[in-house]
């Protein structure tokens, strides 16, 4: 990509399709744990995952990849083992 933005950055392109691309930044880390921003945490609040800053596009979201199967229709699998997406 040319856009200065995303120099040096690790993307997982997740889906592509004529609406375009969705890809996940795997190497920005922030300083936050998935249970500080859940307002409602549940099942996910006991989790202290690292989260990673994938900006500029899509900040208004929070997405998921992680390990094992889809476990709702918002997930996909990515990649063996590897699954985009969860109810939040």
């Amino acid at each position: 990509m040319l856009d200065p933005i995303f120099s040096g950055t690790v993307i997982l392109l997740c889906e592509t399709g004529p609406k375009g691309a969705v890809g996940l930044v795997l190497n920005r880390p922030i300083d936050l744990q998935l249970k500080e921003v859940l307002e409602n945490p549940g099942a996910w609040g006991d989790l202290s995952a690292p989260l990673r800053w994938g900006g500029p596009v899509g900040q208004e979201r929070l997405h998921a990849l992680h390990s094992g199967e889809p476990s709702d229709s918002l997930a996909q699998e990515v990649m063996p083992g590897l699954t985009f997406g969860a109810e939040l």
